[in-house]
């Protein structure tokens, strides 16, 4: 029994049952409506058909091509595996999401354990920051997996490189490129590796051989030529011109970023789930200093090796730094998930001494960690009622970020929803004054319509919208509205034209392929809708919606056979 209490299965029981007790209640939760759902539902069709996988690397995580700079092939392939298995369900998703919230952190303590740090302090420490509030993003924002997935896959790495470096077996040689593929497909961070598989051999005295440095350079160049190629030809380029011209903006985002990060380690009763136009934070700054002059004391009287400060100290900054590198920076707690590495790596070095020279602190530090992680389960089963739907998500971020258009736009949808057009209108024009986008002037049109009721007016901005939309997915959204608008004025039959139109160059958009059907099957060409609701019910055997109109579709179908 003793045996098995210390044992890693153990270990691995107690952090599922702890992260289950904090966050299970999150399968129940729905879509945010802040990329979750683009991600996932709204493109089940496309994601969920298995010749599409290979656009996967071929366009970014929207599906688009040279749109925006995500890049994330395996974040796709991840949704579409979930989506062909189990269709679209909320429930799945974020069962998945807490799942690789646990793999994660257990890999971080395999990798670590390789480093021969004390396993039973890793343990508690590991566990402590399993249910600490700044992870709750994390877990709960089904977006958020992409970050989960990259300490994955990075951790699979780091272990199956050190067995290499180590026995020398050509397998782990195989499974260590393998992990680092899906990796660097995963989010272009991995690219930093290089480096840090430089610092690793170093601070850690690992002995690599020439032949070993060969093989892994034979196979990481052409993995990565083909990885730009692709990425260049799939997303936007990063704008190095806009870094160039706002440096001084950039530094400062840096800056007051990773501080909050520190704070926030500390600080846990309230965790922002975003934050745009970065300020000084006094809280924030102390801490930091505070932290700062803390390494330096370790780093000058060598209270803990200074190899392994200097490696730590660059890890954390080479693997934060890139997640400052956009052109509208927003800051997001999740993208500390894998930094998060070099800071257990510190506290469970300085715990160790302390319990070395001081054995008498064990009944102390125990009953800290008791009370820490009371509180911090706490706090992150309260905080994680903000990711519960997309009112109280648009809400909450819209008060985080009263600034950021995506919020402001994802508030503007509630107030539609609670026909409050004015309020939604006032919003999206401001939403425009930060940036103008054909996404919103599209918005502000519809809002018109909902409060004029002017359909001719509609009709006629919808087409002022499509002379300036600049990619096809904004042409078809267009083109939808029109063929609503077209619904509405009861000219069928140009409904049904711009429908297909818009079909012609979204032809998985659920929407208007519901639209559509429902146009086909009111101008009695039954043959053409029953093929679309059957495809759609296919997609989301759960909608009773979809049953519905099929039932209705079999009344009408047979009504008119009668008649």
């Amino acid at each position: 029994m003793i045996k098995f209490l210390k044992s890693n299965l153990f270990f691995l029981i107690i952090l599922v049952s702890f992260v289950f007790i904090v966050y299970g209640k999150s399968i129940n939760y729905d879509f945010t409506g802040i990329d979750d759902d683009a991600l996932s539902s709204k493109k089940s069709l496309y994601i969920s058909d298995i010749k599409n996988f290979p656009n996967f690397f071929l366009t970014d995580c929207y599906h688009n091509k040279k749109v925006t700079q995500y890049y994330r092939p395996i974040l796709s392939l991840s949704f579409a595996i979930e989506t062909i298995l189990f269709g679209v369900n909320t429930k799945i998703y974020h069962l998945t999401n807490i799942i690789l919230f646990i793999l994660a952190l257990y890999l971080m303590y395999l990798f670590l354990c390789k480093l021969c740090l004390n396993d039973v302090i890793l343990k508690y420490i590991i566990l402590l920051f399993s249910v600490h509030p700044i992870f709750v993003s994390s877990v709960v924002w089904l977006p958020a997996r992409n970050d989960t997935l990259l300490s994955i896959f990075l951790f699979l790495f780091f272990i199956m490189f050190i067995n290499y470096i180590k026995e020398n077996k050509i397998s782990y040689f195989l499974l260590s490129s393998i992990f680092f593929t899906i990796a660097l497909f995963t989010k272009e961070t991995t690219v930093i590796i290089l480096i840090v598989l430089l610092l690793l051999i170093h601070c850690f005295d690992l002995k690599i051989t020439k032949k070993q440095i060969l093989n892994y350079l034979f196979v990481f160049v052409p993995i990565l030529l083909a990885y730009f190629i692709l990425r260049y030809f799939a997303v936007d380029s990063i704008h190095f011109k806009h870094y160039i011209k706002n440096f001084y903006e950039y530094l400062i985002n840096i800056f007051y970023g990773t501080m909050l990060y520190i704070k926030y380690i500390f600080v846990v009763d309230d965790i922002p789930i975003m934050l745009n136009f970065l300020k000084f934070d006094v809280v924030a700054f102390v801490i930091n200093a505070f932290s700062m002059f803390l390494l330096l004391y370790l780093y000058i009287f060598k209270i803990i090796n200074r190899k392994i400060i200097i490696f730590n100290f660059l890890l954390f900054i080479l693997f934060l730094l890139p997640s400052f590198a956009q052109e509208y920076y927003t800051w997001l707690s999740h993208r500390f998930m894998f930094p998060l590495v070099s800071i257990i790596f510190i506290f469970t070095e300085i715990i160790n001494k302390l319990f070395l020279k001081y054995i008498f602190i064990k009944k102390y530090i125990f009953s800290l960690f008791l009370v820490l992680i009371i509180s911090f389960s706490f706090s992150s089963w309260l905080q994680a009622d903000k990711y519960k739907n997309s009112k109280i998500f648009s809400l909450n971020a819209y008060e985080n970020s009263p600034k950021n258009h995506i919020a402001m736009s994802s508030l503007a949808d509630i107030y539609i929803e609670n026909k409050e057009y004015d309020k939604a209108k006032e919003l999206i024009l401001e939403t425009l004054q930060i940036r103008s986008s054909v996404e919103y002037y599209l918005k502000l049109t519809t809002i018109e319509y909902l409060i004029n009721n002017d359909l001719d007016l509609a009709e006629q901005n919808y087409f002022q919208c499509l002379e300036y939309a600049g990619t096809y997915y904004y042409k078809a959204s267009i083109l939808a509205r029109l063929s609503e608008i077209y619904y509405l004025k009861k000219d069928l039959n140009k409904a049904i034209e711009y429908a297909e139109k818009s079909l012609e160059l979204q032809p998985y958009d659920k929407h208007t392929l519901l639209y559509l059907a429902n146009y086909y099957a009111l101008n009695k060409q039954f043959s053409k809708a029953r093929p679309i609701y059957e495809r759609l019910l296919k997609d989301d055997n759960n909608n009773e919606y979809y049953h519905y109109l099929i039932k209705t579709l079999d009344e009408d179908e047979r009504e008119n056979k009668t008649n």
